[in-house]
């Protein structure tokens, strides 16, 4: 188990997504099913990978950076391949 993993399974149950146990048992079937924890927690429905980014960005005390939002210079968008 990835320590990613553990610190996301804490972060989940201090903000009420998360159980102790259901983490113990998704954190299980994701080493079991060898994917991503942040996979198994969206595909459950337990987060979304928004609201995953939010609470980690929370814990981490950053201001979550959402991509899509940005809008960009076409120019600048050109000159990179």
């Amino acid at each position: 188990m990835s320590q990613f993993a553990k610190k996301l399974r804490a972060i989940l149950e201090k903000a009420g997504k998360l159980e102790a146990e259901d983490g113990d048992t998704l954190l299980a079937e994701a080493q079991a099913q060898k994917r991503p924890f942040t996979e198994v927690l969206t595909k459950k429905g337990i987060a979304t990978e928004a609201e995953l980014v939010a609470l980690i960005a929370k814990a981490a005390n950053i201001p979550p950076i959402d991509l899509a939002k940005l809008n960009l210079n076409k120019e600048v968008l050109e000159s990179v391949p």
